[in-house]
């Protein structure tokens, strides 16, 4: 069973382990039918994540959609980027 981690939300994150035992963070569908993973780095320095974007109605044909390997400065500035966006969306009603 994997452990959560909270957020500076109430939200809790579901932590599980994938099959080669790294951490992953997030798993989704999304409206297209792409499937997002945040998944820990196997990189040295350990202090890297990966977020991969696979299939989905704007997945590319080669079955190489997208990925980035993030610093931790880069995810601060990702989730400050989606916390700005869902600030947006609340003050809109939405």
């Amino acid at each position: 069973m994997g452990r959560k981690a909270r957020r500076r939300t109430s939200t809790a994150v579901r932590i599980r382990r994938d099959a080669r035992g790294f951490l992953e963070f997030c798993r989704l569908v999304d409206d297209y039918g792409a499937e997002v993973v945040v998944k820990e780095s196997s990189a040295d320095p350990l202090d890297r994540a990966w977020i991969f974007i696979e299939g989905g109605a704007l997945g590319r044909s080669d079955g190489n959609n997208g990925s980035a390997h993030i610093t931790v400065r880069n995810a601060k500035q990702i989730r400050d980027a989606l916390d700005a966006w869902i600030e947006m969306q609340r003050s809109d009603g939405r």
